[in-house]
Order: C-alpha cells, then structure tokens, then sequence
C-alpha cells in the first residue's frame, strides 16, 4: 500500500467516528486512495514515529493521513483531515518528493 510496507489498516469504531467526524469527513476508502499514491512522506511533528500522508483522493480531495504503527506492516489510522493550505502548496511544489 506503500514504501513503508503497510500490509493492513486496523479499524475499530473509535477511528471510524474520529475520522468521520463533522469537520473531517473522511472515509476508510478516502485513506486507502491517499496511501496508494502519489503522497508525500512525513513524519509526524507531534509523533515521530507516525508517518504522515499528504496525497489526493479519486475525487481530488488532498488529505492528510497520520498512522500509527502497530507491528511490522500494521498500521492504525490516527488521524485524517483536509490538508491545510500550506500543505497543499508544499505537495504542489514538490512532486519530485512524491511516492506511490
């Protein structure tokens, strides 16, 4: 799903309704779309260790995805939200940063 090696997402209710919140609105599908690419890798500034996505949806939406590993090639999704827009002008001025 990407270079990291993620093999499975885990879900459970608390991130289904953190993610799907009002203000976020964001999907277990919106997530896959972001991860499967193009995105841009990096980490967490709250976290180290979770990776951050910033990367389009089919329908064009930019996100930001922060997982949180769980095991080798397991990941829980923390967090998803619309990117802000300085993080969309970062992604837009980098595509040589971009990974699929």
């Amino acid at each position: 799903m990407s270079e990291l090696g993620i093999w499975e997402l885990r879900w459970d209710d608390w991130n289904r309704t953190h993610l799907a919140r009002e203000h976020h609105e964001v999907s277990e599908e919106e997530v896959r779309q972001v991860l499967a690419g193009p995105y841009l890798l990096l980490t967490s500034k709250t976290n180290p260790r979770r990776p951050m996505f910033i990367g389009p949806t089919a329908r064009g939406r930019m996100l930001v995805i922060v997982l949180d590993p769980e095991g080798e090639g397991v990941y829980y999704a923390v967090s998803g939200r619309p990117a802000h827009r300085t993080e969309r002008r970062y992604y837009d001025e980098h595509p040589e940063e971009r990974r699929a």
